[in-house]
């Protein structure tokens, strides 16, 4: 188990040395404001966290509860962090307002709260981040249809009587019970943390679910060489793969580490932009710069996949 803190603009000026140095092992920090700008403190939480080495999530507190309103939710999010340039975190899609609550109240609107996930989901995952949801146990139960499929992480608030608790202190009360994978436990909004005045949430995060996923890429793993057709009649290649799911996983990994794909991103395509960005990561990574994703450039982008703690 590992244990960290949630942040936004309301704790003000953090110390983050002394956040690592009490052993905060990681921190999810609040990206986005409800008007879609940056939260006043993202940038600075950002490089407090990575002076001191303490991996990073972001979060959203979310008031949409239609398709439309998630989606220009999770492009700001995604913005945010592009911004910031964080590749690979996962981005909290936190659902209990109150105002959502009543769209799940809503004759027929339970599905359309899922399907506004859904559709959040899709455009974070596409942007090389990952996907979870954080809520209450009553809100997981009472508002989001636990017969209704959706495949990702959640991160549960439960807390019992809420007492002051200084970081480290032991969480009490059961641990949470959902169907699904619990990434973590929000046990007490009253923590208290050297280097933060007053309140912050304490968190406990399970075994390696803690960490950011090292090798969630849903395409097929690559079992030849990817190129495009203009690139491998210059260099006299004889069998390569210019389309398909083999080059959607190349470009998935292209993207999640920040490689520009062009307008059209992961769409199976080994064009001009792919492989300018495959020439990118290989110069960027000590390779043999010639456009072409064979075993060695295929092996150093799992490799720095691995690697990315942000």
């Amino acid at each position: 188990m590992k244990y960290g803190i949630d942040v936004c603009s309301y704790q003000g000026d953090i110390d983050w040395a002394k956040v690592k140095a009490a052993g905060c092992d990681f921190a999810v920090l609040k990206c986005i404001m409800r008007a879609l700008g940056p939260d006043s403190r993202f940038a600075t939480n950002v490089a407090g966290c990575r002076a001191n080495n303490i991996p990073i999530g972001v979060y959203t507190y979310v008031y949409e509860g239609d398709v439309k309103g998630a989606q220009k939710r999770a492009k700001a999010a995604v913005k945010a962090c592009q911004e910031q340039g964080l590749k690979g975190v996962t981005i909290w899609w936190d659902v209990e307002d109150s105002c959502l609550r009543k769209v799940s109240a809503s004759r027929g609107k339970k599905n359309a709260l899922m399907e506004s996930i859904r559709a959040a989901k899709k455009i974070v995952e596409a942007a090389g981040y990952g996907f979870g949801v954080y809520c209450d146990m009553d809100f997981r139960f009472a508002c989001l249809d636990s017969g209704e499929s959706i495949n990702v992480r959640w991160w549960i608030a439960r807390y019992d009587n809420n007492p002051v608790t200084v970081f480290g202190g032991k969480p009490k009360g059961a641990k949470p019970s959902i169907s699904g994978t619990l990434w973590g436990w929000q046990f007490c909004s009253r923590g208290r943390i050297s280097g933060i005045s007053g309140n912050v949430d304490l968190n406990v995060v399970y075994s390696t679910d803690a960490e950011e996923p090292k090798d969630d890429n849903p395409y097929p793993a690559l079992t030849g060489i990817v190129t495009s057709t203009q690139r491998a009649a210059e260099r006299n290649l004889q069998k390569w793969i210019p389309k398909g799911s083999q080059v959607q996983s190349v470009q998935w990994e292209l993207q999640r580490l920040g490689y520009n794909l062009g307008a059209w991103g992961v769409d199976g395509i080994c064009g001009t932009a792919t492989v300018a960005a495959i020439e990118s990561f290989q110069r960027d990574h000590g390779l043999t710069v010639d456009g072409l994703c064979g075993p060695k450039t295929w092996a150093a982008l799992k490799g720095a996949i691995s690697k990315v703690s942000e």
